[in-house]
């Protein structure tokens, strides 16, 4: 892992997120990016390039606040083992500039607050952070509350464990080694996707082998639908962080087309990795 991605509208959400990611910056010798959008209407002689206009009052205002910002949150002590931090900023949109951005500076994982269904209707709010879960081509860090890594000893990789799912592990295999917890390797079973228990474990074990996870926790829960059963499990092991992603069309593959991600960020207070796999 080489370049981390956090968009910040210096809330306390997106500070919470920022010392998650920095953790990370620092175990991955990581470099990281952080990226401050700014709302400012385009100049009328210059939409078409997307200029901005820089004369006009607000634009003056919201420049300077913005670099005041960034010092103050550049002198705290969680970059002070982070081996280099770049910050920029961006102007006239939101998630589509974070997605942007990450793809033009190869990011290996983006790292954001949430708000989740409720909170300010700001940059980070949870719709925004849904978004970029669902459109960006790298792994996505959802951050509800600040937790250290060294404190999480249990993750949960919730799957249909279906040939797309082994894509999907390699991709969040950097993130979980960052990690160093207890994987659990999770099926859902749902009144309307039943399957028998011993159908459910045998697809597991099989992927197990097939990625060579090695030491891992197998199992399936019953629940009355994908998001209580994932929540319920991660409660019941104590799990500090939800990884999903499958890209199967129906069932519990239907994970991000069917924005169950989305929902588990809005709706949990555990820390939600995901991976878009098309």
């Amino acid at each position: 892992m080489k370049r981390i991605l956090v968009p910040t509208d210096f809330s306390d959400c997106a500070y919470e997120a920022t010392k998650v990611a920095a953790e990370i910056a620092t175990q991955t010798e990581a470099t990281l990016y952080l990226i401050h959008i700014i709302d400012i209407p385009l100049s009328e002689s210059n939409t078409n390039i997307g200029m901005v206009n820089a004369d006009i009052p607000e634009t003056i205002y919201m420049m300077k606040r913005t670099k005041q910002q960034f010092e103050a949150l550049l002198k705290d002590k969680m970059f002070e083992k982070v081996t280099r931090v770049i910050e920029s900023v961006d102007f006239s949109g939101t998630y589509d500039k974070v997605v942007e951005k990450a793809k033009e500076l190869d990011i290996d994982l983006i790292v954001m607050g949430s708000h989740g269904s409720k909170g300010i209707k700001e940059f980070l709010i949870g719709s925004n952070t849904e978004r970029v879960i669902n459109l960006a081509t790298c792994p996505v860090l959802a951050v509800k509350k600040y937790q250290p890594i060294s404190s999480i000893s249990n993750i949960v990789f919730a799957s249909d464990f279906s040939d797309n799912a082994i894509t999907t592990y390699n991709d969040l295999l950097p993130v979980f080694n960052v990690f160093k917890s207890k994987l659990h390797f999770l099926k859902i079973i749902t009144p309307l996707n039943f399957e028998p228990s011993y159908k459910s474990m045998a697809s597991i074990k099989a992927f197990v082998e097939r990625v060579n996870a090695g030491n891992v926790v197998t199992s399936t829960f019953a629940d009355y639908s994908e998001e209580e059963g994932i929540q319920h499990y991660a409660e019941s092991v104590n799990a500090g962080v939800i990884a999903l992603g499958t890209n199967a069309r129906s069932g519990l593959g239907q994970f991000l087309r069917g924005n169950l991600a989305a929902r588990l960020v809005n709706h949990s207070d555990k820390m939600i990795l995901s991976d878009r796999i098309d």
